[in-house]
């Protein structure tokens, strides 16, 4: 009953009243409590039920449960948790828009229970709400919660910067101990503390200023950053290390969200400050120019990105010394766009410097190590030494989920190529169980467009394909190929490696012509921007001559085929599954030719490379074994390929 009702008040009774009853039955269904107990006041009934309503202020929903021992246990235990737990959650929003509807001066109230339930629904979805105060830090945290998936990244950047550059610059000075005196160490800590304050207030003010009100709509996280950017210029005058600051949080948050070309315009302007202010071969001009360098790596200018990161990593070996926790990360992030880049020996040389290099004592130190594990792994999948790589991604996995957690991306990276060295084994279950995982973390903290939520779309749909599950795979395959086209164009390597995975699934349906255009059209831009030998291009020169044998067309399938084999020995180590896989191939075509004896030298050649990577067990195996019975068979010869007996047979 609402205090004018319980007074007997001469006041009209109007839908207010219904808003306090509400209220009250709020208040019970959040804390299994009543707000009042009856044994406070005047024992009359009556007396009790006005003094109560309108002289006594009820405790906040948080606060009652706190006060009422065994009662607020047992509701807190009927809703699933713990009394303390319980009254964190109810604090904030909840208290709030229950003591709106519960003022006892009904003017201050919700004038409608339709009010009551529009902030109900507000607080349902991380909106502000109208019982709240409408501060600043309110609002912001309620927009940062909308957008928890994106935003992410801003806030990582803001932390980072914070508390990183504070971070970094102590950890210098320690280095640098004994060549510095105290004093000049105390300056330039309050320094970069200046630095960074100037910093995070930037960003807050940037975050908290669009009104999603105002504008009529959501507002996305890129707007923000957008608009942050967009202020940047005058704000800063004659403080270019704090600009930089700011430029590098922004484009780490671009790169966060998969914009990469505006990241790189950010960069490009790092750069250029802090060189001016402190030289090129200053650490915080050296960290823009490898930052610059992923960038540039990202949107596919591989040659670029190699020329920034060998200009830092040999500054940084002289400046800071070749076992410099900087210095070792610049190594490994060349390492990393040389392995994509296809040069295996120079990349697989300096993650294991890095690696022999690297300490082990702290949280950060342990991460950076298993990030360069993950890398060597995918060196050493590539190279056909898959059990090696599997014991490197699971050291790597393990590494990054205790230090970094779960859902960090370099822990979602590694999982990510576990699942694809799974589906390599032959391992497919693991391998559909392995990405199933990753794609489902991924969506928790990526937006759709995300480039590493596409990477994990197509693998996944790869490896549903592999197990004949076509349905499944293709609304997947064609997801993560218009992702790409939007987020990357026409000719990056994972636009093409979309379109090559597409094509082999119109091949498997039987839709010829589909297939054969996607397979050439690959191949001409692989060869465009990876180079005529790169693995990549060598597996759609394969792909498409294994099209042309289904096809009939023996000849062209011939000179494809002898293309990507002749590549292969070129590039790729001895032995190397990859190698096996396409001397099968071309044995498999000669075969079909009539060409007996070089089939049988390839097929042959093939079985004892696969054997060696994969096992006997193995499905590829099982293929070749097949090929080479059928060739005995046609050209009418005793097998050379005899199984060994098992022992006791």
């Amino acid at each position: 009953m609402s205090p004018e009702q319980a007074v007997g008040s001469s006041l009209d009774i109007d839908s207010r009243t219904d808003v306090y009853s509400l209220g009250v039955l709020l208040y019970e269904l959040l804390t299994g409590l009543l707000p009042h107990d009856r044994g406070e006041g005047p024992k009359n009934v009556l007396e009790s039920l006005q003094h109560l309503t309108s002289e006594v202020e009820p405790p906040k929903p948080s606060d009652r449960l706190s006060t009422c021992g065994e009662r607020g246990l047992q509701s807190a235990l009927t809703r699933g948790t713990d009394p303390s737990t319980l009254s964190r959650r109810l604090k904030g929003d909840l208290d709030w828009i229950v003591m709106k509807a519960m003022q006892r001066d009904r003017v201050r109230r919700y004038q409608t229970p339709s009010e009551l339930a529009a902030d109900i629904g507000r607080h349902l979805g991380d909106e502000p709400v109208l019982a709240g105060p409408p501060s600043a830090g309110y609002r912001l945290g309620k927009f940062v919660r909308r957008h928890r998936k994106t935003a992410a990244a801003v806030l990582v950047a803001i932390a980072a910067l914070t508390l990183g550059t504070v971070g970094t610059t102590i950890g210098m000075i320690q280095a640098d101990r004994a060549r510095r005196e105290a004093e000049r160490q105390r300056r330039l800590t309050q320094v970069e503390a200046d630095k960074a304050g100037a910093l995070s207030g930037f960003l807050v003010d940037a975050l908290a200023s669009p009104d999603p009100e105002k504008q009529g709509r959501e507002v996305l996280v890129y707007e923000v950053l957008d608009q942050a950017a967009a202020g940047i210029g005058g704000r800063f005058d004659r403080q270019p290390e704090v600009e930089g600051a700011v430029r590098s949080a922004l484009a780490e948050s671009y790169r966060g969200l998969g914009l990469y070309d505006a990241a790189e315009i950010q960069l490009v302007e790092t750069r250029r400050l802090l060189s001016s202010s402190l030289g090129p071969d200053h650490p915080d001009t050296l960290k823009a120019t490898t930052e610059l360098a992923s960038v540039k790596g990202d949107l596919g200018r591989l040659d670029d990105a190699q020329a920034l990161f060998r200009e830092s990593l040999e500054a940084r070996r002289s400046v800071l010394g070749p076992q410099h926790p900087a210095t070792l990360q610049t190594a490994n992030d060349l390492g990393s766009l040389l392995l994509g880049m296809g040069e295996l020996d120079e990349a697989e040389q300096l993650f294991r410097e890095v690696l022999a290099a690297a300490g082990r004592t702290s949280n950060e130190e342990r991460a950076e190590i298993a990030i360069t594990q993950n890398n060597l792994a995918y060196l050493l999948q590539l190279q056909g030494r898959l059990d090696e790589a599997e014991g490197q991604y699971l050291e790597a996995l393990a590494g990054l989920e205790a230090t970094k957690g779960e859902l960090h991306p370099k822990a979602l990276d590694t999982l990510g190529n576990l699942g694809t060295l799974y589906r390599e084994m032959g391992r497919l279950e693991e391998a559909e169980a392995t990405l199933r995982r990753a794609l489902v973390l991924r969506r928790e903290v990526l937006g759709t467009d995300h480039p590493s939520i596409l990477h994990s779309t197509n693998n996944l749909a790869s490896v549903l394909h592999s197990l004949g599950e076509l349905d499944d795979a293709e609304p997947l395959y064609r997801e993560a190929l218009a992702g790409n086209l939007r987020v990357f164009g026409t000719h990056h390597p994972e636009t093409l490696t979309a379109m090559n995975n597409l094509a082999t699934l119109h091949e498997d349906r039987g839709e010829v012509a589909e297939a054969e255009s996607l397979y050439r059209a690959v191949i001409d831009r692989r060869v465009e921007v990876l180079g005529d030998d790169h693995q990549d291009t060598l597996i759609s020169k394969h792909n498409l001559a294994a099209f042309l044998l289904g096809a009939g067309d023996l000849v062209e399938a011939e000179l494809w085929s002898r293309a990507a084999v002749n590549g292969a020995r070129r590039t790729l180590p001895s032995g190397h599954f990859l190698t096996a896989i396409f001397e099968g191939r071309l044995g498999e075509i000669l075969l079909a030719r009539g060409r007996y004896p070089e089939a049988e030298e390839l097929l042959l050649g093939s079985h004892s490379a696969l054997v060696e990577a994969y096992g006997e067990d193995h499905p590829r195996v099982a293929s070749t074994e097949e090929r080479l019975a059928e060739l005995y068979k046609r050209w009418q010869r005793s097998p050379a390929l005899r199984k060994q007996p098992a022992a006791g047979d």
